[in-house]
């Protein structure tokens, strides 16, 4: 157990006048940062440093003043010493850098809440000393570059830093990053590996700025780029990891810059193509496409665009052909079946560039001569066609994409031109893939007329396609044809679930345009396996867009046999426990094919677009190997502030809060002698969940099952309209208020024990995504709390329902506020779980007055209590 007494003995010897004993604090220092012993040292400053009041002068028990005295440690020896430092002062210098690095990180992995950020009183003291000790000691690189790197990451930390200090930091990386790239073949390895290590806190200096970039520093950052391509020989380590850093600064600075993108692009064209072609590195081809991608947007309109588009169309052309020589699966590490259909880094990077360059090269954004506009347009529009008559699944992969992001600034000439393409080989497209047992190019293609039907078929009055010189009759035979096809060849490829999933999402917004003859399906469609067992949630939208269209499918008793069997596996699955996985999107899929089957319709349910299955690899949210892809904020951040184009701007629809065009019809009136008994036989499927049952899930599915109940409830509702409550809404309510009470009673027994908030969904992975922010988002977002209107759906019980669920959230509240506030028991062992920690925009928010302040005005820290603060 860490005292008072062994802090102080620590920090008595660090400020020895004798080089001796402040040698021996140093490994004392290191001693109580090492094993068991680190866990109650560190715990007891932390807990010292979270007493600290704002205008507290740290003392000689908190980080801050431990980390002052390590600093005045290093600045004693190396001023101290002669030039070059002898090599035992250097080593023992070393030392303390490293001991100060472990202290300013064992400072952040135990800060105590309320203190989310224990060294704010000595960030800009910190970076000040960095700069002073790396102009002076270069070779404290190692030491100083992971410190500086931890502190650049913290943004409160970074906000303290002076402009000054930034400007000198940077030029001084860009110049010692030169050393790397001298042109002589002859480098030794540890001065490339130094200069590898240079360059990686450049690129931390460039993400991370205290504000904006000064106007001086933009032009020498652009400049010393520039000089050091001019030395690049060669592709390896560092040349990668340079391109990172101006694709760093491109992403971070780039609309600022001007034409100086321009003259990197110029500095770093010839390395950029020659390696794109030649280079087996993934990653680095990842990098070049991203390049690709920020120079694109950066030129977009300027003289150079279309150079730039003829360049990278090249590249783009034939790194497309190389890809669709071999299948998905083979350009990934795991098996086929794992990978099918799916697309590794390198090749979403490669198909969004690809998308992007051949919207950029068909409607051309330069004034050439029309007659050469119209060739080339005619060229890029020929060579997509011919590529997707092959089937080429990676070609196919880049036209979706393409479809997907710039349908509506595409000319509908040209999309129902490809379109065409599409059907006239559609047939054979099937059979090839039967025959050669490869089916990526016909999942893609399948992709990309999804895509092609909601911007052809399920658009906007903006989009009339009257205005094309083809046809409305024309076109619905080109679905016709596909619709009939897809039919026909259903049980060919029943066995690949994900061709089956996008052939099944496909005719179902097929269905759902209302523009073709569906017509009764065979028996035989509705035998396949995948209608019998638990649902996927394609095989969900399916059916309600096909049963919402369809009235009755013939004989009354076959007919009500058929529906009786998708209704047992659309519902039944609720009712055993564990083997059916609730998400957002079934929430919505459920009741919607439960209803459409029994009563003929969905109006009660709509289905906003985000709710329908789309191609996972376009869905910046999902989860692909444990690792969270960028979801909508961080590709926005990425790529979309430069989307400012007159098109972007002007465009008027919008997906926000919006629901989807592509919604089932209004449906169709079934007889009452089909009614009637469904509606009973999903009730009682219903009725069969006990809350008991529920209570033993993870804490998310309670709330998911809540969400799913207030869809059943609400479509009940507007089924039995005017006839009264029936005894299924008034048992449904019952069980929706215990579950909320009990959702409520559960989160309350976490404040007194924090870890219980793990089972709870407080895990490491706790953020928007996470699956409690998820189903709490369901509930209430679910038409029983979002439509006020229907106040009568609850009638007497309305109140009830929503005290129970004011209380949950009042529950989920007083959990935060006790997380956060409460100080903690050091005897308990408890480690806060730094996730948890709240980013309110009001909470440890700090204002730096020297990021507006003029040069040499008056420096002035103000900070609230998110941090500690002492007078600099």
């Amino acid at each position: 157990m860490a005292t008072s007494r062994d802090i102080h003995e620590v920090v008595s010897m660090l400020s020895s006048d004798k080089a001796k004993t402040r040698e021996d604090g140093v490994k004392l220092l290191n001693t109580c940062l090492e094993g068991e012993r680190s866990i109650t040292f560190c715990r007891f400053l932390s807990q010292n440093t979270a007493l600290l009041k704002l205008d507290d002068i740290p003392h000689a028990e908190t980080w801050p003043f431990l980390v002052k005295i390590l600093l005045q440690r290093v600045s004693l020896e190396v001023s101290g010493s002669k030039r070059p430092m002898p090599k035992q002062t250097f080593a023992k210098t070393l030392r303390v850098a490293k001991t100060l690095r472990v202290v300013i990180q064992r400072a952040e992995e135990t800060k105590f809440p309320g203190v989310l950020f224990p060294l704010l009183s000595m960030a800009k003291t910190l970076f000040t000393h960095v700069l002073d000790i790396l102009s002076n000691t270069p070779g404290f690189q190692s030491e100083y570059g992971t410190i500086l790197r931890h502190l650049l990451e913290i943004r409160e930390y970074r906000l303290q830093m002076r402009k000054r200090t930034y400007s000198s930091l940077v030029l001084l990386y860009i110049e010692r990053a030169e050393a790397g790239f001298c042109g002589k073949n002859n480098v030794q390895h540890s001065q490339k590996e130094e200069a590898f290590r240079y360059i990686l806190t450049l690129q931390s200096l460039l993400e991370n700025p205290p504000g904006d970039f000064p106007d001086d520093l933009r032009e020498e950052i652009v400049n010393g780029l520039i000089h050091i391509f001019s030395s690049v020989r060669e592709e390896g380590k560092l040349s990668r990891k340079l391109i990172e850093c101006v694709n760093t600064f491109l992403l971070k600075d780039g609309p600022n810059i001007g034409s100086l993108s321009l003259e990197i692009h110029n500095a770093v064209q010839q390395f950029v193509f020659r390696c794109w072609l030649t280079t087996h590195d993934k990653n680095l081809k990842e990098i070049l496409s991203s390049y690709g991608r920020l120079q694109l947007n950066l030129t977009r309109g300027s003289s150079e665009s279309s150079s730039l588009v003829e360049q990278l169309l090249d590249v783009v052309t034939r790194e497309l052909d190389l890809g669709s020589s071999s299948s998905s699966a083979s350009w990934c590490d795991s098996t086929k079946d794992d990978k099918f259909g799916t697309l590794n880094s390198y090749q979403n990077s490669l198909v969004e560039l690809a998308a992007h360059v051949l919207y950029r090269a068909v409607v051309n954004t330069t004034r050439p001569s029309l007659s050469e506009k119209r060739a080339r347009r005619q060229h890029i529009a020929s060579r997509l066609v011919e590529a997707l008559t092959e089937g080429k699944w990676l070609w196919c992969a880049a036209f979706g994409c393409l479809v997907r992001t710039y349908c509506t600034r595409i000319n509908k000439d040209l999309l129902i031109y490809w379109f065409e393409a599409i059907c006239t080989n559609f047939q054979r497209l099937l059979e090839d893939a039967n025959r050669r047992r490869s089916y990526d190019g016909l999942l893609w293609t399948l992709r990309s007329l999804q895509g092609l039907c909601s911007g052809l078929l399920l658009s906007d009055a903006s989009m009339d396609i009257s205005k094309s010189s083809v046809s409305s009759r024309e076109l619905d035979r080109g679905w016709q044809l596909i619709w009939s096809s897809l039919i026909h060849g259903l049980a060919t490829f029943s066995s690949m679930n994900v061709i089956v999933d996008s052939v099944l999402v496909l005719l179902g917004s097929i269905i759902s345009s209302n523009h073709i003859n569906v017509g009764i399906l065979p028996q035989e469609v509705w035998d396949h396996q995948l209608f019998r067992h638990i649902p996927s949630e394609p095989a969900l939208y399916f059916i309600a867009c096909y049963f919402s269209r369809m009235g009755c499918q013939g004989n009354l008793q076959d007919d009500l046999h058929l529906r009786r069997n998708l209704l047992r596996a659309v519902c039944g699955p609720l009712s055993w426990k564990g083997r059916l996985t609730l998400n957002a999107r079934m929430v919505q899929l459920l009741p919607a094919a439960a209803f459409s089957l029994c009563v003929g319709f969905t109006s009660s349910l709509p289905l906003p677009q985000e709710h329908l299955p789309i191609p996972s690899e376009w869905n910046v949210c999902e989860v692909v190997n444990d690792v969270v892809k960028m979801d909508d904020i961080e590709l926005e951040r990425k790529f979309g502030f430069f989307e400012c184009s007159v098109e972007v701007l002007t465009r008027v629809c919008s997906n926000s809060g919006k629901i989807s065009s592509c919604r089932v019809p209004d449906g169709v009136q079934l007889p009452l002698v089909l009614r009637d008994p469904l509606l009973n036989d999903m009730e009682m499927y219903l009725l069969s969940i006990t809350p008991e049952d529920s209570e033993k899930g993870p804490f998310s599915d309670i709330l998911m099952g809540c969400a799913l109940l207030c869809h059943f409830m609400h479509g009940s509702y507007i089924t039995r309209k005017g006839k009264g409550s029936s005894s299924f809404f008034l048992k449904a309510c019952q069980y929706l208020l215990e579950s909320l009470d009990y959702a409520a009673e559960t989160v309350l027994k976490s404040i007194s024990d924090f870890q219980r908030l793990g089972p709870l969904g407080f895990g490491l992975d706790f953020n928007e995504k996470s699956s409690l922010i998820m189903s709490l988002r369901s509930l209430i977002s679910s038409p029983v709390f979002s439509n006020r209107k229907d106040q009568n759906l609850l009638a007497t019980s309305y109140d009830a329902v929503f005290h129970s669920l004011e209380n949950l959230l009042r529950s989920f509240a007083k959990v935060y506020e006790e997380y956060t506030e409460h100080p903690w028991n050091t005897q308990s062992g408890t480690v806060p779980l730094k996730s948890l920690a709240l980013d309110s925009p009001e909470a440890g928010r700090i204002v730096d007055m020297d990021l507006d302040l003029p040069e040499d005005s008056k420096e002035i820290d103000l900070m609230t209590a998110g941090g500690k603060g002492v007078p600099s």
